[in-house]
């Protein structure tokens, strides 16, 4: 008597390889279509989005503020082992 083949098994393989395959060419055809600068979140937020500069500081009392700033903030890192 001959062994019949389990044909099952390799056809559930098959499925499952073409599934993948096909979800991978979904996911890279979505990369290749998506425009950078031009995603639907940016598209949303294009109008209500407002920027204003910020000025920099020309006086010397904002230039001593900072200072004064920094110079508390690294108040005591030189003690510490970094």
């Amino acid at each position: 008597m001959e062994k019949e083949k389990k044909v099952g098994p390799i056809v559930a393989t098959l499925i499952i390889v073409l599934v993948l395959v096909i979800a991978a060419l979904y996911l890279f055809a979505s990369k290749i279509n998506e425009t950078p600068g031009n995603t639907p979140e940016e598209n949303n937020l294009a109008g209500t989005v407002q920027t204003t500069p910020v000025p920099a500081p020309n006086s010397t009392e904002d230039l001593k503020a900072l200072q004064s700033d920094l110079d508390s903030a690294t108040t005591g890192l030189n003690s510490q082992n970094f």
